[in-house]
């Protein structure tokens, strides 16, 4: 079963050698909001981990931009509340009742571990003492949820990337917020790379000899001669776009092989204008069956790292999962 999938590998498999779901913008579910182009999941955090996700994109905001007549709703939190987003969008969803679930999912499945990429979003204060009071009050969220048991930083893996074993009942904190976070393993530094347009970059965790290669490739993603910018916002380029985005997803095999380095895989990415998919989940769909289809062709290609997906229901988790099959504890 997807849901202790873990408990089949082998202990001293190292996180950064397996294929391991991720579910993209993991809080922007069915039923968050209505806004075109804000679902990005069509079920929960407990259900996306029930299914095999590991690894969970946390949008997290502290107030809405405040519109009249636009698709951003005016939002009223209080000071010391911090929601999930997407975007500018705001939910109803706490940060905290977000992370108690995450807690006592796996309170429930103890061979299993939860990565958690943190990126602040919605509205950001632009005083600096206000910027580090909100971002402090995303820490503390984090922290009341987990005790220094439940979470392995990078002062416990300086030099490799945990093993499976070491990670049972744990969780992996990634963190993009502004101010450095002691628990977390940082990532700021994805925040300034032009990622958009790029196709992938690698950035050092500091403190330790470990790396962490990304492919965030979100907006003008290429067809296969990588010149032609096919995101020009039409429906009837959606397909065309959905190949030039796999083709930068599957050009990370020959990338950043290092030992030491985590890939952090992306098979999202935006259109501007598309009638027939109001939604992010839906381009998620036709762009999951190509994974698996890849997967199904391709005994011989593995995939490494945090597989970052849109619509992450449990076939195409299964289909992730089912290509670590030589780190499964039977196959040895």
């Amino acid at each position: 079963m997807s849901k202790d999938w873990l408990s089949r590998i082998a202990p001293d498999t190292r996180i950064n050698v397996l294929a391991v779901p991720g579910a993209h913008d993991a809080a922007s579910v069915t039923g968050a909001s209505s806004m075109v182009w804000t679902i990005t999941q069509q079920v929960d955090i407990t259900a996306q981990l029930d299914a095999g996700i590991r690894v969970l994109d946390m949008r997290v905001a502290h107030c809405a931009a405040s519109t009249t007549g636009g698709w951003i709703r005016e939002t009223k939190v209080t000071p010391e509340d911090i929601y999930m987003c997407h975007g500018k969008m705001v939910f109803s969803t706490k940060l905290s009742e977000a992370l108690a679930s995450v807690k006592a999912w796996l309170g429930q499945n103890d061979t299993e571990f939860v990565a958690m990429i943190f990126q602040q979003q919605g509205t950001i204060p632009s005083d600096a003492t206000e910027k580090r009071r909100v971002i402090g009050l995303i820490k503390k969220a984090i922290t009341e949820t987990f005790s220094d048991e439940w979470l392995l930083g990078p002062g416990a893996c300086r030099t490799n990337w945990p093993t499976v074993g070491q990670l049972k009942k744990k969780v992996l904190v990634f963190s993009r917020l502004e101010d450095a976070f002691a628990s977390a393993f940082d990532l700021r530094a994805w925040n300034t790379a032009s990622l958009d347009t790029m196709v992938s970059a690698q950035f050092d965790m500091p403190d330790t000899s470990l790396k962490v290669a990304i492919q965030d490739r979100y907006t003008k993603v290429t067809n296969t001669d990588f010149t032609d910018h096919l995101n020009k916002g039409y429906f009837n380029d959606v397909d065309e776009i959905n190949k030039g985005k796999f083709i930068l997803f599957e050009k990370m095999h020959s990338q950043h092989n290092g030992r030491n380095t985590l890939k952090i895989n992306h098979l999202s990415h935006s259109v501007l204008k598309a009638p027939r998919y109001p939604q992010p989940y839906m381009l998620g769909t036709d762009i999951n069956r190509r994974l698996k289809a890849s997967i199904i062709d391709n005994k011989n290609r593995r995939y490494r790292g945090f597989v970052m997906i849109d619509d992450a229901e449990a076939s195409v988790c299964k289909s992730i999962i089912d290509s670590n099959v030589i780190f499964q504890t039977d196959s040895r």
